[in-house]
């Protein structure tokens, strides 16, 4: 018998650290618990050519979130969860996480962008795990200054 865990997208592999969405799911529920705070949207941005994941947060209305904080929170969780990654990290093949907050409405404007291409709205989901190349949605303009 064989068991599907998940469809083709959903994982990344920058340094042979071969992460995937469930990894980040759990590291993202494992910070809110530590912080005391929700995130409205988020994903991880693979960027090949750095070595390094951009992860973008967009918290719930009227927030702001310590982006350090978080980023090394994340960091930690998914050191724990994916061995692979932890190797990568304390070698230095893989830099730390970089967290960027978001402006207030982004999800909308993904969530837009991504149903102008043709994707249904009723069944859009965010794509929480990608390689940075695959983003379409011009999300570095969207980052709080």
């Amino acid at each position: 018998t064989f068991e599907f865990i998940q469809k083709g997208k959903g994982s990344t592999n920058i340094t042979g650290e071969k992460l995937y969405v469930n990894h980040v799911i759990e590291s993202v529920l494992d910070t809110e618990l530590k912080i005391k705070s929700s995130l409205r949207f988020y994903i991880m941005v693979a960027d090949e050519e750095k070595s390094v994941y951009d992860f973008y947060i967009e918290p719930i209305k009227n927030t702001t979130l310590k982006t350090k904080e978080i980023s090394k929170t994340i960091d930690e969780s998914l050191q724990k969860i994916n061995l692979e990654y932890k190797t990568k990290r304390l070698s230095g093949r893989l830099a730390q996480l970089k967290v960027h907050q978001l402006k207030e409405n982004t999800f909308d404007a993904y969530k837009s962008h991504y149903v102008s291409l043709g994707q249904r709205e009723g069944q859009f989901k965010p794509q929480i795990l990608q390689y940075k190349k695959e983003l379409s949605f011009d999300i570095d303009k969207h980052v709080k200054k």
